[in-house]
Protein backbone atom coordinates (compact mmCIF):
# COMPACT_ATOMS: atom_id res chain seq x y z
CA UNK A 1 0.00 0.00 0.00
CA UNK A 2 2.86 2.39 0.61
CA UNK A 3 4.04 4.60 -2.20
CA UNK A 4 7.65 3.97 -3.03
CA UNK A 5 9.75 7.08 -3.53
CA UNK A 6 13.33 5.83 -3.79
CA UNK A 7 16.34 8.09 -4.04
CA UNK A 8 19.79 6.60 -3.77
CA UNK A 9 21.75 7.52 -0.67
CA UNK A 10 23.97 4.48 -0.31
CA UNK A 11 27.26 6.38 -0.56
CA UNK A 12 26.35 9.03 2.00
CA UNK A 13 24.90 6.46 4.38
CA UNK A 14 28.03 4.37 4.31
CA UNK A 15 30.08 7.46 5.09
CA UNK A 16 27.95 8.73 7.96
CA UNK A 17 26.52 5.55 9.47
CA UNK A 18 28.06 4.17 12.62
CA UNK A 19 25.66 1.25 12.73
CA UNK A 20 26.74 -2.28 11.91
CA UNK A 21 25.00 -4.27 9.20
CA UNK A 22 23.16 -6.27 11.83
CA UNK A 23 19.75 -4.89 12.67
CA UNK A 24 19.30 -3.64 16.21
CA UNK A 25 15.70 -4.71 16.72
CA UNK A 26 15.20 -5.64 20.38
CA UNK A 27 13.57 -8.87 21.39
CA UNK A 28 9.98 -8.65 22.54
CA UNK A 29 9.04 -8.60 26.19
CA UNK A 30 5.38 -8.05 25.39
CA UNK A 31 2.33 -10.27 24.99
CA UNK A 32 2.88 -13.32 22.80
CA UNK A 33 0.10 -14.10 20.30
CA UNK A 34 0.15 -17.63 18.92
CA UNK A 35 -1.00 -17.17 15.34
CA UNK A 36 -0.28 -20.78 14.40
CA UNK A 37 -3.12 -22.00 16.66
CA UNK A 38 -6.34 -20.32 15.62
CA UNK A 39 -9.38 -21.04 17.77
CA UNK A 40 -12.21 -22.74 15.90
CA UNK A 41 -15.49 -21.37 17.17
CA UNK A 42 -19.19 -21.15 16.43
CA UNK A 43 -18.96 -17.35 16.78
CA UNK A 44 -20.10 -15.10 13.98
CA UNK A 45 -18.72 -11.62 13.38
CA UNK A 46 -22.18 -10.28 14.18
CA UNK A 47 -21.78 -11.82 17.66
CA UNK A 48 -18.67 -9.66 18.23
CA UNK A 49 -19.32 -6.37 16.44
CA UNK A 50 -22.13 -3.96 15.72
CA UNK A 51 -22.43 -1.46 12.91
CA UNK A 52 -22.66 2.12 14.18
CA UNK A 53 -23.21 3.80 10.82
CA UNK A 54 -22.22 4.04 7.18
CA UNK A 55 -21.32 6.78 4.72
CA UNK A 56 -21.46 6.65 0.93
CA UNK A 57 -18.78 8.98 -0.42
CA UNK A 58 -20.27 11.14 -3.17
CA UNK A 59 -17.52 12.66 -5.32
CA UNK A 60 -18.28 15.59 -7.61
CA UNK A 61 -16.88 16.47 -11.02
CA UNK A 62 -13.78 17.82 -9.27
CA UNK A 63 -13.20 14.63 -7.28
CA UNK A 64 -12.49 11.19 -8.69
CA UNK A 65 -11.56 8.62 -6.04
CA UNK A 66 -9.23 6.03 -7.52
CA UNK A 67 -8.02 4.44 -4.27
CA UNK A 68 -8.57 4.63 -0.52
CA UNK A 69 -5.18 4.25 1.12
CA UNK A 70 -6.14 5.82 4.43
CA UNK A 71 -9.08 7.57 6.08
CA UNK A 72 -8.78 10.01 8.96
CA UNK A 73 -11.43 11.96 10.85
CA UNK A 74 -10.66 15.62 11.58
CA UNK A 75 -13.30 17.55 13.52
CA UNK A 76 -16.49 16.39 11.76
CA UNK A 77 -14.81 15.84 8.40
CA UNK A 78 -13.84 12.64 6.57
CA UNK A 79 -10.43 12.92 4.89
CA UNK A 80 -9.35 10.33 2.31
CA UNK A 81 -5.80 9.68 1.11
CA UNK A 82 -6.01 8.61 -2.54
CA UNK A 83 -2.42 7.92 -3.65
CA UNK A 84 -2.23 4.40 -5.07
CA UNK A 85 -2.20 5.52 -8.71
CA UNK A 86 -0.31 8.21 -10.62
CA UNK A 87 -2.97 10.67 -9.45
CA UNK A 88 -2.28 11.51 -5.79
CA UNK A 89 -4.87 13.50 -3.88
CA UNK A 90 -6.33 14.19 -0.45
CA UNK A 91 -10.12 14.58 -0.53
CA UNK A 92 -12.30 16.10 2.20
CA UNK A 93 -15.95 15.15 2.73
CA UNK A 94 -18.54 16.14 5.32
CA UNK A 95 -19.96 13.48 7.62
CA UNK A 96 -22.76 12.80 5.12
CA UNK A 97 -20.21 11.93 2.41
CA UNK A 98 -20.65 15.11 0.38
CA UNK A 99 -17.42 16.29 -1.24
CA UNK A 100 -16.07 19.57 0.16
CA UNK A 101 -12.63 20.21 -1.29
CA UNK A 102 -9.21 18.90 -2.26
CA UNK A 103 -6.58 19.45 0.44
CA UNK A 104 -3.57 21.10 -1.25
CA UNK A 105 -2.44 20.22 -4.76
CA UNK A 106 0.54 18.45 -6.29
CA UNK A 107 3.37 20.60 -7.67
CA UNK A 108 6.72 22.29 -7.14
CA UNK A 109 5.45 25.56 -5.67
CA UNK A 110 5.24 26.38 -1.98
CA UNK A 111 2.23 24.87 -0.18
CA UNK A 112 2.11 22.06 -2.74
CA UNK A 113 3.09 18.45 -2.14
CA UNK A 114 5.18 16.04 -4.13
CA UNK A 115 5.58 12.36 -3.36
CA UNK A 116 2.39 12.16 -1.26
CA UNK A 117 3.03 9.17 1.02
CA UNK A 118 0.73 9.64 4.03
CA UNK A 119 -1.59 11.88 6.02
CA UNK A 120 -2.20 12.27 9.74
CA UNK A 121 -4.40 14.34 12.04
CA UNK A 122 -3.83 16.50 15.12
CA UNK A 123 -6.73 18.48 16.57
CA UNK A 124 -8.13 20.44 13.58
CA UNK A 125 -5.00 19.94 11.46
CA UNK A 126 -4.43 17.61 8.52
CA UNK A 127 -0.74 16.90 7.94
CA UNK A 128 0.56 15.56 4.62
CA UNK A 129 3.85 13.71 4.24
CA UNK A 130 5.40 15.35 1.17
CA UNK A 131 8.22 12.86 0.71
CA UNK A 132 9.82 14.24 -2.45
CA UNK A 133 10.15 17.68 -0.87
CA UNK A 134 11.11 16.22 2.53
CA UNK A 135 8.41 18.27 4.20
CA UNK A 136 5.38 18.06 6.46
CA UNK A 137 2.57 20.16 4.99
CA UNK A 138 -0.25 20.98 7.42
CA UNK A 139 -3.65 22.55 6.93
CA UNK A 140 -6.02 23.80 9.63
CA UNK A 141 -9.67 23.15 8.84
CA UNK A 142 -10.74 26.12 10.97
CA UNK A 143 -8.12 28.78 10.21
CA UNK A 144 -7.36 27.60 6.62
CA UNK A 145 -3.74 28.64 7.25
CA UNK A 146 -1.13 26.28 5.73
CA UNK A 147 2.13 25.41 7.51
CA UNK A 148 5.24 23.80 6.05
CA UNK A 149 8.02 22.14 8.06
CA UNK A 150 11.24 21.01 6.41
CA UNK A 151 12.35 17.60 7.75
CA UNK A 152 15.34 16.43 5.73
CA UNK A 153 13.64 13.03 5.52
CA UNK A 154 11.72 11.14 2.85
CA UNK A 155 9.59 8.75 4.88
CA UNK A 156 6.77 6.32 4.12
CA UNK A 157 4.30 6.86 6.94
CA UNK A 158 3.52 9.60 9.44
CA UNK A 159 1.60 9.92 12.69
CA UNK A 160 1.22 12.76 15.18
CA UNK A 161 1.26 12.26 18.93
CA UNK A 162 -1.26 13.59 21.41
CA UNK A 163 1.00 16.63 22.09
CA UNK A 164 1.44 17.44 18.39
CA UNK A 165 4.87 15.89 17.83
CA UNK A 166 5.62 14.00 14.62
CA UNK A 167 6.71 10.37 14.25
CA UNK A 168 8.01 9.35 10.84
CA UNK A 169 8.41 5.77 9.60
CA UNK A 170 11.41 5.52 7.27
CA UNK A 171 11.34 2.30 5.28
CA UNK A 172 14.83 2.02 3.82
CA UNK A 173 15.02 5.51 2.26
CA UNK A 174 17.73 6.98 4.44
CA UNK A 175 19.05 10.54 4.35
CA UNK A 176 21.67 12.36 6.43
CA UNK A 177 18.93 13.11 8.96
CA UNK A 178 17.34 9.68 9.29
CA UNK A 179 20.41 7.59 8.46
CA UNK A 180 19.47 3.90 8.50
CA UNK A 181 16.79 4.12 11.22
CA UNK A 182 13.16 3.11 11.00
CA UNK A 183 11.72 5.70 13.39
CA UNK A 184 12.38 9.45 13.33
CA UNK A 185 10.97 11.76 16.02
CA UNK A 186 10.31 15.50 15.58
CA UNK A 187 8.82 18.05 17.98
CA UNK A 188 5.78 20.12 17.05
CA UNK A 189 8.03 22.74 15.41
CA UNK A 190 9.72 20.16 13.17
CA UNK A 191 12.97 19.96 15.14
CA UNK A 192 14.63 16.55 15.14
CA UNK A 193 14.47 14.89 18.56
CA UNK A 194 15.99 11.48 17.89
CA UNK A 195 16.01 8.37 15.72
CA UNK A 196 15.38 4.76 16.77
CA UNK A 197 15.67 1.13 15.61
CA UNK A 198 18.43 0.87 12.99
CA UNK A 199 18.13 -1.40 9.97
CA UNK A 200 20.82 -3.09 7.90
CA UNK A 201 22.29 -0.83 5.19
CA UNK A 202 21.95 -3.81 2.85
CA UNK A 203 18.20 -3.04 2.81
CA UNK A 204 18.61 0.57 1.66
CA UNK A 205 16.36 1.64 -1.23
CA UNK A 206 14.06 -1.38 -0.95
CA UNK A 207 10.45 -0.62 0.05
CA UNK A 208 7.49 -2.98 0.29
CA UNK A 209 3.85 -2.57 -0.63
CA UNK A 210 2.54 -5.25 1.73
CA UNK A 211 4.49 -5.24 5.02
CA UNK A 212 5.76 -2.72 7.57
CA UNK A 213 3.53 -0.06 9.15
CA UNK A 214 3.07 2.90 11.44
CA UNK A 215 -0.57 3.36 12.42
CA UNK A 216 -2.78 4.96 15.05
CA UNK A 217 -5.71 3.55 16.99
CA UNK A 218 -7.24 6.30 19.13
CA UNK A 219 -4.30 7.84 21.02
CA UNK A 220 -2.04 4.80 20.61
CA UNK A 221 0.52 4.59 17.80
CA UNK A 222 1.79 1.22 16.59
CA UNK A 223 4.86 0.30 14.55
CA UNK A 224 6.22 -2.86 12.96
CA UNK A 225 9.15 -3.11 10.51
CA UNK A 226 8.92 -5.15 7.29
CA UNK A 227 8.60 -8.95 7.69
CA UNK A 228 8.54 -8.58 11.46
CA UNK A 229 6.58 -10.47 14.10
CA UNK A 230 6.86 -7.68 16.70
CA UNK A 231 4.56 -4.67 17.17
CA UNK A 232 5.83 -1.68 19.16
CA UNK A 233 3.83 0.99 20.92
CA UNK A 234 5.32 4.36 20.00
CA UNK A 235 5.11 7.70 21.79
CA UNK A 236 7.05 10.95 21.96
CA UNK A 237 9.63 9.29 24.22
CA UNK A 238 10.31 6.28 22.01
CA UNK A 239 9.11 2.76 21.26
CA UNK A 240 8.35 -0.27 23.43
CA UNK A 241 7.73 -3.86 22.22
CA UNK A 242 4.13 -4.73 23.11
CA UNK A 243 3.14 -7.79 21.04
CA UNK A 244 5.08 -10.72 19.63
CA UNK A 245 3.36 -12.88 17.02
CA UNK A 246 4.34 -16.55 16.97
CA UNK A 247 3.86 -18.17 13.57
CA UNK A 248 5.12 -21.54 14.79
CA UNK A 249 7.15 -23.46 12.18
CA UNK A 250 6.55 -20.57 9.75
CA UNK A 251 8.50 -18.03 11.85
CA UNK A 252 10.98 -16.17 9.67
CA UNK A 253 14.51 -17.53 10.39
CA UNK A 254 16.92 -15.09 12.02
CA UNK A 255 19.42 -15.37 9.15
CA UNK A 256 16.78 -14.02 6.73
CA UNK A 257 15.77 -11.03 8.85
CA UNK A 258 18.92 -9.03 8.09
CA UNK A 259 18.80 -9.64 4.34
CA UNK A 260 17.30 -7.67 1.48
CA UNK A 261 14.17 -9.75 0.93
CA UNK A 262 11.76 -10.25 -1.94
CA UNK A 263 8.36 -11.90 -1.78
CA UNK A 264 9.59 -15.28 -3.11
CA UNK A 265 12.06 -15.40 -0.19
CA UNK A 266 9.29 -15.24 2.41
CA UNK A 267 6.24 -16.81 0.76
CA UNK A 268 6.43 -19.92 2.97
CA UNK A 269 6.80 -17.94 6.20
CA UNK A 270 4.61 -15.83 8.46
CA UNK A 271 4.82 -12.07 8.97
CA UNK A 272 2.60 -9.06 9.63
CA UNK A 273 1.25 -7.14 6.68
CA UNK A 274 0.25 -3.48 6.67
CA UNK A 275 -2.62 -2.87 9.01
CA UNK A 276 -3.11 -3.27 12.77
CA UNK A 277 -6.10 -1.92 14.70
CA UNK A 278 -6.61 -2.03 18.47
CA UNK A 279 -9.94 -1.23 20.12
CA UNK A 280 -9.84 -1.68 23.89
CA UNK A 281 -9.00 -5.37 24.45
CA UNK A 282 -9.55 -6.46 20.82
CA UNK A 283 -6.80 -6.42 18.18
CA UNK A 284 -7.36 -6.93 14.46
CA UNK A 285 -4.47 -7.39 12.08
CA UNK A 286 -3.61 -8.65 8.63
CA UNK A 287 -0.82 -11.16 8.24
CA UNK A 288 0.69 -13.47 5.68
CA UNK A 289 1.12 -17.17 6.40
CA UNK A 290 2.22 -19.83 3.93
CA UNK A 291 1.59 -17.55 0.96
CA UNK A 292 -1.94 -16.59 2.09
CA UNK A 293 -3.18 -13.22 3.30
CA UNK A 294 -5.16 -13.68 6.53
CA UNK A 295 -7.25 -11.56 8.88
CA UNK A 296 -6.85 -12.25 12.60
CA UNK A 297 -8.60 -11.11 15.77
CA UNK A 298 -6.96 -11.41 19.20
CA UNK A 299 -8.81 -10.95 22.49
CA UNK A 300 -6.44 -9.66 25.18
CA UNK A 301 -8.96 -10.39 27.93
CA UNK A 302 -9.02 -14.13 27.18
CA UNK A 303 -5.69 -14.61 25.40
CA UNK A 304 -7.46 -16.27 22.47
CA UNK A 305 -6.71 -15.75 18.78
CA UNK A 306 -9.01 -16.48 15.86
CA UNK A 307 -8.45 -16.35 12.12
CA UNK A 308 -11.59 -14.86 10.57
CA UNK A 309 -11.77 -17.89 8.26
CA UNK A 310 -12.46 -20.07 11.33
CA UNK A 311 -15.64 -18.33 12.38
CA UNK A 312 -19.13 -18.98 11.07
CA UNK A 313 -19.86 -17.15 7.82
CA UNK A 314 -22.43 -14.38 8.14
CA UNK A 315 -23.25 -11.21 6.15
CA UNK A 316 -20.57 -9.20 7.96
CA UNK A 317 -17.81 -11.71 7.27
CA UNK A 318 -18.72 -11.56 3.57
CA UNK A 319 -18.25 -7.79 3.61
CA UNK A 320 -14.90 -8.18 5.38
CA UNK A 321 -13.75 -10.62 2.70
CA UNK A 322 -13.60 -7.70 0.25
CA UNK A 323 -13.00 -4.55 2.30
CA UNK A 324 -10.07 -3.09 4.21
CA UNK A 325 -10.11 -2.51 7.98
CA UNK A 326 -8.78 0.85 9.22
CA UNK A 327 -8.73 2.57 12.62
CA UNK A 328 -11.21 5.31 13.46
CA UNK A 329 -11.17 6.04 17.20
CA UNK A 330 -10.48 4.46 20.57
CA UNK A 331 -13.67 2.41 20.36
CA UNK A 332 -14.45 2.25 16.63
CA UNK A 333 -12.91 0.98 13.43
CA UNK A 334 -14.01 1.25 9.82
CA UNK A 335 -14.32 -1.06 6.86
CA UNK A 336 -13.70 0.73 3.57
CA UNK A 337 -15.17 -0.63 0.36
CA UNK A 338 -13.96 0.96 -2.86
CA UNK A 339 -16.40 1.13 -5.77
CA UNK A 340 -14.80 -1.93 -7.36
CA UNK A 341 -15.05 -3.89 -4.10
CA UNK A 342 -18.75 -3.01 -3.82
CA UNK A 343 -19.21 -4.29 -7.37
CA UNK A 344 -17.43 -7.52 -6.49
CA UNK A 345 -19.67 -8.08 -3.45
CA UNK A 346 -22.86 -7.50 -5.38
CA UNK A 347 -21.95 -9.33 -8.57
CA UNK A 348 -20.54 -12.32 -6.66
CA UNK A 349 -23.81 -12.41 -4.66
CA UNK A 350 -22.00 -11.93 -1.34
CA UNK A 351 -24.16 -9.00 -0.22
CA UNK A 352 -27.77 -10.06 0.35
CA UNK A 353 -29.79 -6.87 0.75
CA UNK A 354 -32.43 -8.31 3.06
CA UNK A 355 -29.90 -9.97 5.39
CA UNK A 356 -27.88 -6.76 5.64
CA UNK A 357 -31.02 -4.68 6.29
CA UNK A 358 -31.88 -7.03 9.15
CA UNK A 359 -28.46 -6.50 10.72
CA UNK A 360 -28.67 -2.72 10.35
CA UNK A 361 -31.63 -0.82 8.89
CA UNK A 362 -30.80 0.55 5.46
CA UNK A 363 -27.40 -1.13 5.09
CA UNK A 364 -28.44 -3.39 2.24
CA UNK A 365 -30.15 -0.49 0.49
CA UNK A 366 -27.04 1.67 0.92
CA UNK A 367 -24.79 -0.99 -0.58
CA UNK A 368 -27.17 -1.27 -3.55
CA UNK A 369 -27.08 2.52 -3.97
CA UNK A 370 -23.26 2.56 -3.84
CA UNK A 371 -23.22 -0.19 -6.48
CA UNK A 372 -25.62 1.62 -8.80
CA UNK A 373 -23.71 4.91 -8.49
CA UNK A 374 -20.26 3.29 -8.62
CA UNK A 375 -19.31 4.96 -5.33
CA UNK A 376 -17.26 3.83 -2.32
CA UNK A 377 -18.81 3.28 1.09
CA UNK A 378 -17.36 3.43 4.62
CA UNK A 379 -18.85 1.27 7.38
CA UNK A 380 -18.18 2.11 11.05
CA UNK A 381 -18.10 -0.67 13.66
CA UNK A 382 -17.45 -1.20 17.33
CA UNK A 383 -17.29 -4.30 19.50
CA UNK A 384 -20.35 -5.30 21.47
CA UNK A 385 -20.17 -4.76 25.19
CA UNK A 386 -18.84 -7.92 26.78
CA UNK A 387 -17.79 -9.46 23.43
CA UNK A 388 -15.17 -12.19 23.89
CA UNK A 389 -13.31 -14.79 21.93
CA UNK A 390 -13.19 -17.77 24.26
CA UNK A 391 -12.90 -21.54 24.32
CA UNK A 392 -16.36 -23.11 24.39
Amino acid sequence: MKNLFSIFFIISLILISTTSCKEDIPGSSGTKINVSQSLRTDLKLSDLIILTGFTILSPSGDCTIRSIHKVIYVSDKIVVLDNETDFKNVWMFDNNGTFIEKVFTEGDASNQYKGLNDISAYKDEITLLSAAKREFLSYSINSKIPKTLSTGAIGDMLERTRNGNYILYNEHSGTEVTQNNYLVFYDDSGNLIKTEIPYSIEKENVSYEYTGFLSRSGQQIWFSPPFSNIVYEVGSNGSTPRYEFDFGPANLPADLQNRKLRLPDVENFGFLNEWFVKNNNMIQFEYQLNNRVCHGIYDESTGQFCDIRNIVIDPYSKLFSRGTVMPKSEDEFILTLRAGQVESLVEDKLADKNSLNQLFPGLGDALETAYNRHQPIILSFKYKEGAKIAVL
